[in-house]
């Protein structure tokens, strides 16, 4: 469950609390960030955008793909319990089967970029 309250405002509001008045109230290098690294338009190749239902980072990563050409993948394992890495901690055989799917999947598809590297890809 996550308050609807949580709105972009809220954030740059408790940054102000935290770090002090003095804490632009809007974010000028966001525009700037976002430029530099695509934004919602990431241009790298070959990532795995894992996500998990639980997750509050889920938002902030990419959930859906644009272009197809850059051997991307993004998978959301829509299960309880499964919050931020969930893909990544030790397999335990009662992790719930999306999970393992989702674990199936990172691994088919980071065995497919390395054994088909070509020139225009890079590994990140």
């Amino acid at each position: 469950m996550r308050s609807p309250r949580l709105v972009l405002s809220y954030w740059h509001e408790m940054c102000q609390r935290v770090f002090g008045e003095s804490f632009p109230k809007s974010a000028p290098m966001i525009e700037q960030v976002n430029t530099e690294f695509g934004g919602l338009n990431i241009k790298g190749r070959n990532i795995f955008f894992g996500n998990g239902h639980d997750d509050p980072w889920q938002w902030a990563a990419m959930r859906t793909l644009t272009d197809p050409k850059l051997a991307q993948v993004a998978q959301i394992s829509e299960c309880v319990g499964c919050a931020h890495c969930a893909e990544l901690y030790t397999p335990n055989e009662a992790d719930p089967q999306e999970l393992k799917d989702t674990r199936a999947l990172v691994k088919t598809t980071i065995d497919n970029w390395l054994a088909n590297p070509d020139s225009k890809k890079v590994f990140l």
